[in-house]
């Protein structure tokens, strides 16, 4: 039985997605796992190709049609690339366990619908993990840098100004971040944003890893400029004001930056999952045929089609086959 659940007790100002059923002997099975996982790091590239995109909704909209994450060819033999610190990965052990998974990141991640994906993907095909629990505690406008545009209506939320009261009533097993999107403010590169960005990810993995939990970082995804360019809010590099919705002209090799450096840290934590590269190879694909498809409104918050991508680079990392969604399922969990 899944259900949500208000944090305002944790400290947090906004709910938190999860399911229910976890067991307090199988977590303590967990984290044994988990302490084993010590000397394990991967890195995964994921190359997935794009999908015949058969549905454009808005950001918002929760309905899935009940097609494959990825084709079976797709499936049989994704285009990843994993180097591993060791020869064992056990990971895998603790997905048949019980624990925990706390999701942190912005708007992305606060929109959930990837994480929806997953523990669809979990409760469908795996429903004997009924104990493993979903904590989505993405917050919108959020960075981890601290920094944040002058022309933001308001300062925009820090991460660390609420890391450590989630990870200590959380408690979390696996502990996944995904930031960056927010983090160049829009803003052309600039080393001193960069240097903030990179010291507040270390300062996030540094917590994270001494609670003894597994921390999985996500690349950002890209930023689209087409959507904006349409709408006439993209300036150029000598413009004097930069934000939310007037982008720097330049910003998808800000954050292509920022996800290849999020990829260099895979000696930093247990591991790193590239959702960057699958979502710009599936836009630049779909374009060769329709040059004016977009997976966005805005450039930053993607539709369906572009959380779908997220997932399935998530699930072949975590060396999953995805299969066919159960629709009326997906859409209960969603309804939470």
């Amino acid at each position: 039985m899944s259900r949500a659940i208000s944090l305002y007790g944790y400290g947090f100002a906004h709910g938190a997605r999860t399911s229910r059923g976890y067991s307090a002997v199988m977590k303590l099975r967990a984290l044994a796992l988990l302490r084993r996982l010590a000397g394990t790091t991967l890195v995964v590239a994921a190359g997935i190709p794009s999908l015949d995109a058969q549905l454009e909704p808005t950001p918002g909209d929760a309905q899935l049609q009940a097609k494959p994450l990825v084709s079976e060819t797709e499936a049989a033999a994704p285009d990843l690339r994993i180097a591993a610190r060791s020869e064992e990965n056990d990971l895998g052990a603790f997905l048949e366990s019980q624990g925990r998974i706390l999701f942190l990141g912005d708007s992305i991640t606060h929109a959930g619908h990837y994480i929806t994906l997953l523990e669809t993907h979990f409760q469908q095909h795996r429903n004997r993990l009924l104990g493993l629990e979903w904590i989505n505690l993405g917050l919108p406008s959020e960075t981890c840098s601290g920094l944040s545009e002058p022309a933001h209506p308001f300062p925009r939320p820090n991460v660390h100004e609420r890391l450590d009261r989630a990870l200590e009533k959380v408690a979390p097993d696996v502990v996944v971040a995904c930031y960056g999107m927010n983090d160049g403010i829009y803003h052309p590169f600039d080393e001193a944003r960069f240097e903030a960005y990179k010291q507040g990810i270390a300062t996030l993995v540094e917590k994270a890893k001494a609670t003894g939990a597994f921390v999985i970082l996500l690349t950002p995804p890209p930023f689209d400029p087409l959507p904006m360019k349409r709408q006439g809010k993209l300036v150029p590099a000598d413009g004097e004001d930069f934000a939310w919705h007037s982008i720097y002209e330049g910003y998808a090799g800000v954050i292509a930056r920022y996800a290849d450096w999020i990829l260099s840290q895979k000696d930093q934590v247990h591991m790193v999952i590239d959702v960057h590269t699958p979502i710009a190879d599936a836009l630049a694909e779909r374009r060769q045929s329709d040059p004016e498809y977009t997976m966005s409104g805005d450039g930053v918050h993607m539709n369906l089609e572009g959380h779908r991508l997220m997932a399935e680079a998530i699930l072949h990392a975590w060396q999953q086959k995805p299969a066919p969604l159960d629709e009326a399922l997906h859409a209960q969990l969603s309804e939470r």
